[in-house]
């Protein structure tokens, strides 16, 4: 097919985009410093300027996407061709967010969103997509109003797929009582037990070695 051979793919922020921050910056996605821990988790004034991001659904998707996660959204669609006008706009856009984040969680957000908004991955979607979904979906999706689109676009309209995530967020937002409270009995009866003879005598060995 022609699109096999004439594309947008190098030209646009598309799931390549999203293998290039796991990559080159998976530290930051992983919320991970080496020297400064400590600004990783800590929220600051940041903005991600994408261009060009393509969105056939439109302006208001994009916003229905970000402005829930508290971004501040600024788009400027283009031109289907600047020197034609008479041919409308293109399904293209520069998109800039704002807001005062984690790198961790701005980085986390793109990484998901934007294969979303492309509605194409350059790469088989299979189980494993599953668990990348869930693992970097965590904290956020699940209260997402746009939640099940996210799923259905980001696993390309796998429905298995898409049935499995929405059962396992199901899952983690209604715990199994009885297992909750097996858990509560269980941490119950550790304190409670009773400390053994033999674990004195250690006890009272460990003090001794550790005064000299």
């Amino acid at each position: 097919m022609l699109d096999q051979y004439v594309n947008d793919r190098p030209y646009v922020a598309s799931s390549f985009l999203s293998v290039s921050i796991a990559r080159v910056l998976g530290s930051a996605l992983g919320g991970r410093s080496k020297g400064r821990q400590e600004l990783a988790e800590s929220r600051i004034p940041l903005t991600a300027k994408i261009s060009v991001l393509p969105c056939k659904a439109g302006e208001a998707f994009i916003r229905g996407l970000f402005e829930p996660l508290g971004y501040q959204v600024i788009t400027q669609r283009h031109p289907l061709d600047e020197h034609f006008p008479d041919w409308g706009e293109s399904p293209y856009f520069t998109v800039e967010l704002s807001a005062e984040t984690k790198l961790q969680d701005l980085l986390t957000h793109l990484y998901v969103l934007i294969p979303v908004l492309d509605a194409e991955k350059h790469y088989w979607v299979g189980d494993d997509e599953v668990e990348k979904l869930l693992r970097h979906g965590e904290g956020w999706l699940s209260a997402h109003p746009l939640r099940d689109t996210i799923i259905k676009r980001y696993l390309k309209y796998q429905h298995r797929l898409a049935r499995e995530v929405l059962a396992r967020l199901a899952d983690e937002d209604q715990p199994d009582p009885d297992a909750s409270e097996q858990k509560h009995m269980t941490e119950e009866q550790a304190i409670e037990e009773p400390i053994k003879l033999w674990q004195q005598r250690i006890g009272a060995v460990l003090s001794v070695l550790k005064v000299y």
